[in-house]
């Protein structure tokens, strides 16, 4: 049965020897477990907090106030646990790098996550930028500054540390001539030199570098700053050499992660020129980008990704084991530009739940296929490991979804926040909140491709109290009329490495689990859905489905959620409650062992919204009793 994550349940039946049972279904919800595994990665799933004090005193500046509890609450529950305190925001004004949480910028940001979310891991981004015109605001001696001084707060806690943000972005004084960007050499040059002084702060902070604004950026000279940086001619991969510090020379190496940004949905992520000519382009181009020219970006090939990263860990260098470089991805979002919040007079071509935006139904499904895309290319013996994803960002600009070129609202929630306020929840919230809560273990691509718009990636994780398996569906096909159109489609997923029969969507996985076997059931087009078997029998153990129908309310409370309940002893006058206001079908009333059915009843019942049940058991006193839906039956 469906029932809502922000609510509980119960359920009732009166029991007497042979009873007649009573089950009055109406709404109800569970609560989010975090957790993480080993292989996929634990600090996978992060977040952006991108604004330090200083900023926040700025005239103009975009007011996301992440610092408040509210937001910060809503950021833990969704399952974020690793935190990139960065951004623009930090690079030009994150210079208070004092001693306390008073005067140092980033202690401020990690008690602000910590009070909240005391086992959150961070990412600490130096602000290179700063110091380009005025070196008294940053340079490589106070990056030491700030890194003892952080250590001295934080005595225990590891930290990664970013040099700089977006260097192809910066403007180098020292070049007159357009275009007016750092050479490789000279940002090789710039992060070696910060990375000596913060490493001899704190030998083991990771740094991660060089965060540039795309994978194909490049330096003055035209040339690709990450194929220069990352085993090239000006590579930063290799051990610290010349600093005169015995704890660092030929022991420590200069930077230990790769990132770098992605914004790619639509045109190169630039989605305020949507009109009627260009849409279903856009939308083709972002249902493609994840498994099409971003894990181009990810793989193998001669000059991408982790090819650079085979290069630098076993070709050039000997780099292995906690030494062994990886990779992360800092910024990502569908765009960044946005599309209108009115005034085309369509849907569609706005920043809403119909469009292509941030705010948009279709980008939560972006940000689930973006980070099975990085899944699949980070967590096997055939990659290099990825670490973590800190896509762009929880709240900013007041939440006013702004398309302005100076001013791009981007967030995954809308509206007001304040200290006694959280702001909306967007599709792209629900959505992390999908994965980020309930993904744990080995990370499984799906093997069988059913066509383009239908996308699904799934988990094992053996480490639970109850061993399980799960798996995400997407269906991309677009509703016609949109919001009103509950078409459905046969879903069919082998489990067991067999290819699936004959379902509209097909998926296949290698997860060796014969009890759960095939699962067959339906979905509607513009809809995710969620579910989670147990290794053991098969048995359904959650279910979330999230559609366009869900965005659209005015209060969207994200995925309907279903949770087997636990069987319950049976006593005299026990009494249970069920709740929902959706359509099941083939609901069964499944006793456990001593349980059986009367004579005259079938088991299996239909109902609607919050129609009264009636069935005939055989219940003896002690026995136990609980709910579940049948496997075939999808909602």
């Amino acid at each position: 049965m469906k029932i809502k994550k922000t609510e509980y349940y119960k359920s009732r039946i009166s029991v007497w020897g042979r009873v007649y049972g009573t089950i009055l279904l109406m709404v109800a919800c569970i609560s989010a477990k975090l957790t993480y595994s080993q292989t996929i990665p634990a600090n996978f799933f992060g977040i952006n907090y991108w604004m330090p004090n200083e900023y926040l005193a700025t005239p103009g500046s975009p007011n996301g106030f992440v610092n408040y509890t509210p937001l910060q609450t809503q950021i833990r529950d969704m399952g974020a646990g690793f935190y990139r305190i960065g951004g623009n925001g930090y690079d030009e004004t994150g210079y208070s790098i004092g001693t306390n949480a008073a005067t140092n910028d980033y202690i401020a940001a990690i008690a602000a996550v910590k009070s909240i979310n005391a086992s959150a891991k961070f990412l600490i981004q130096v602000p290179f930028e700063a110091g380009i015109a005025d070196t008294n605001l940053m340079s490589a001696h106070k990056a030491r500054i700030l890194v003892n001084n952080i250590k001295l707060f934080y005595t225990s806690d590891l930290f990664y540390y970013a040099i700089g943000n977006e260097w192809d972005m910066y403007v180098d004084p020292a070049n007159p001539v357009s275009p007016y960007k750092y050479t490789s050499a000279a940002i090789a040059s710039y992060i070696k030199a910060y990375a000596i002084q913060m490493k001899s702060a704190d030998p083991g902070i990771r740094i991660v570098a060089p965060a540039v604004a795309f994978f194909a950026a490049t330096d003055k000279n035209g040339n690709s700053i990450l194929s220069r940086l990352i085993g090239g001619t000006d590579d930063i991969t290799m051990k610290i050499t010349g600093s005169g510090n015995v704890s660092l020379d030929n022991i420590k190496y200069y930077i230990d992660v790769v990132d770098y940004h992605t914004y790619a949905g639509g045109s190169s992520g630039n989605m305020s020129g949507i009109n009627s000519g260009n849409y279903a382009t856009y939308r083709a181009a972002s249902i493609a980008y994840p498994n099409g020219g971003f894990a181009t970006e990810l793989s193998t090939s001669t000059g991408k990704l982790q090819y650079l990263l085979t290069q630098a860990n076993t070709v050039i260098h000997t780099r292995s084991g906690t030494d062994a470089l990886t990779y992360g991805i800092t910024e990502m979002n569908i765009d960044w530009k946005n599309p209108p919040l009115t005034g085309s007079g369509s849907p569609e071509l706005e920043n809403t739940p119909e469009g292509l935006g941030p705010r948009s139904f279709f980008a939560g499904q972006y940000w689930l296929d973006m980070f099975s895309s990085i899944l699949k290319n980070g967590t096997n013996t055939s990659n290099n490991k990825v670490e973590f994803v800190t896509p762009w960002s929880p709240h900013e600009h007041g939440g006013d979804g702004l398309s302005t070129s100076t001013g791009s609202d981007l967030g995954m929630t809308k509206g007001t926040a304040s200290s006694t306020q959280a702001p909306t929840p967007l599709p792209t919230y629900w959505s992390y909140q999908m994965i980020a809560t309930n993904f744990e273990g080995t990370y499984l691509p799906n093997l069988y491709a059913s066509g383009t718009n239908y996308k699904a990636f799934a988990y094992k994780n053996t480490s639970a109290a109850v061993p399980e398996i799960g798996v995400i569906i997407m269906n991309q096909d677009e509703q016609s009329p949109r919001g009103s159109d509950n078409t459905l489609s046969t879903l069919e997923i082998n489990f067991n490495n067999s290819a699936p029969g004959s379902g509209d969507l097909r998926f296949q996985f290698n997860g060796s689990v014969p009890s759960v076997g095939q699962y067959s059931c339906n979905i509607t087009k513009e809809t995710t859905m969620f579910l989670a078997f147990r290794i053991s029998d098969g048995a359904l153990l959650r279910k979330e489905v999230y559609t366009l129908q869900d965005a659209l309310r005015t209060n969207d409370t994200g995925p309907e959620v279903w949770v087997s309940p636990t069987p319950v002893p049976i006593t005299l006058q026990t009494e249970f409650d069920f709740h929902t206001n959706q359509i099941y079908q083939d609901l069964v009333i499944t006793p456990a062992s001593g349980i059986t059915e009367g004579s005259t009843d079938t088991k299996v019942f239909k109902f609607i919204n919050t129609a009264t049940v009636n069935g005939i058991f055989d219940v003896p006193l002690g026995a136990t009793f609980s709910i579940i839906p049948t496997i075939s039956s999808c909602p």
